[in-house]
């Protein structure tokens, strides 16, 4: 868990970037609660980052 509260993921095996891009997420804390959110990329919006419409994926 990063210091801003995102979490840093790591590919292991084989699974592409892309196929996970957008999927929910599901994190289970040691104190029994959990907290929701989606897989994105740090750069996800064509409108604000005008190269990521051509990023390698």
């Amino acid at each position: 868990i990063k210091p801003n509260g995102r979490l840093t993921l790591t590919a292991i095996g084989g699974f592409a970037w892309n196929s996970v891009e957008g999927e929910g997420c599901t994190v289970f804390t040691q104190a029994g609660g959990t907290v929701r959110g989606s897989l994105l990329p740090n750069h996800a919006s064509v409108h604000v980052y005008k190269d990521v419409k051509d990023a390698k994926r």
